[in-house]
């Protein structure tokens, strides 16, 4: 009994179970194909959104500082206070820097050199002359001024590349 079955005989008798045979084949390496992409794609995507949730996290982390910092400025009682505000302010702009391109980072290490100038107009000594008081005033307002501006502009941008919104 010697079964011989040729490439003929499997196209013209054996049709119907070549196809079937052909078509589980080529069924299961689509099936397992698309899964392998699906779940690339959703590790891809996974991963973006990660990466946006912690950059949402860090600049809300950054502007929540920079509020507490102008707060602080505003009551502080002595230079300890604002330097403990301007290291957390630095802080957090070093965490929230690594979510921002080249331009984006531009302004916020603009917002930190100018916030970092502002020490230099405080003047805790009770005898000092009203005039120097009010004239440190004015410099600190004009610096936070300046950089909530900046602050503003980096909220664009920041818009833009996360939330995709003009």
């Amino acid at each position: 009994m010697n079964v011989e079955v040729t490439i003929k005989d499997l196209l013209t008798i054996y049709w119907s179970q070549t196809v079937l045979i052909l078509g589980l084949f080529f069924g299961i390496i689509g099936y397992f194909g698309k899964r392998h992409f699906d779940l690339k794609a959703k590790k891809g995507e996974i991963n973006y959104n990660a990466f946006q949730n912690f950059g949402m996290q860090a600049f809300r982390r950054y502007l929540d500082t920079f509020i507490d910092f102008k707060r602080t400025v505003s009551i502080a009682k002595d230079m300890t206070q604002v330097n403990e505000s301007l290291l957390l302010l630095e802080k957090a702009e070093a965490e929230f820097s690594t979510f921002l391109d080249k331009k984006d980072n531009k302004i916020l290490n603009e917002i930190t050199q100018k916030l970092s100038k502002l020490p230099k107009y405080f003047n805790f000594n009770n005898h000092s002359e009203i005039l120097n008081l009010v004239i440190n005033d004015v410099f600190r307002a004009e610096i936070i001024e300046e950089c909530e501006i900046l602050v503003e502009d980096l909220k664009q941008a920041f818009r833009r590349k996360y939330l995709y919104i003009d």
